[in-house]
């Protein structure tokens, strides 16, 4: 949705301070990992991307062994949340957990 002369998320759920939020999230790899981990899902992380197409997967698993930081908006998330068929909410809540590690 375009509002206010930029482009927004448009999530029924999410109320405005969420999407504001979103712009700016980024953890470490390393809490990431963490919070992946605690929350039993690196071996599904690591199992989506090992089951993306080709060109997809390259970056995926590139951007998930070098970057050192991940942002909530990356195309990577965005890939990965839909490989998991996670909600936005289930996505920021991995986001939230993990800035806190």
């Amino acid at each position: 949705m375009y509002t206010g002369g930029e482009w927004v998320l448009e999530d029924s759920w999410a109320s405005f301070e969420d999407v504001q939020w979103r712009k700016t999230a980024e953890v470490t790899m390393r809490q990431a990992r963490l919070s992946l981990i605690a929350a039993g899902q690196l071996d599904t992380i690591e199992t989506a991307i090992a089951s993306l197409p080709a060109e997809q997967k390259v970056y995926a698993e590139t951007e998930w062994q070098f970057a050192t930081k991940i942002e909530r908006l990356s195309p990577t998330v965005e890939l990965m949340k839909s490989a998991l068929s996670w909600t936005d909410a289930e996505m920021d809540q991995m986001f939230k957990v993990a800035s806190g590690l």
